[in-house]
C-alpha cells in the first residue's frame, strides 16, 4: 500500500469517526434538552 493511499484511508476513517461521534453527541444533547424541557413542563402543569 502506498503512503498516499494509506493517508487517504486514515482521513476517511477519521471523517467517519467524527461524523458518528458528532451524531451521537448531538442525539445525546437533544435527549437531555428534551428531558429538562419535559421536567420543567411537568412542574408548570402540576405545581
Amino acid at each position: 500500500m502506498s503512503q498516499n493511499k494509506f493517508d487517504q484511508l486514515v482521513i476517511e476513517i477519521n471523517a467517519l469517526y467524527l461524523a458518528i461521534v458528532s451524531t451521537y453527541k448531538l442525539d445525546h444533547l437533544i435527549n437531555e434538552i428534551g428531558i429538562i424541557y419535559l421536567l420543567s413542563y411537568e412542574r408548570h402543569i402540576h405545581p
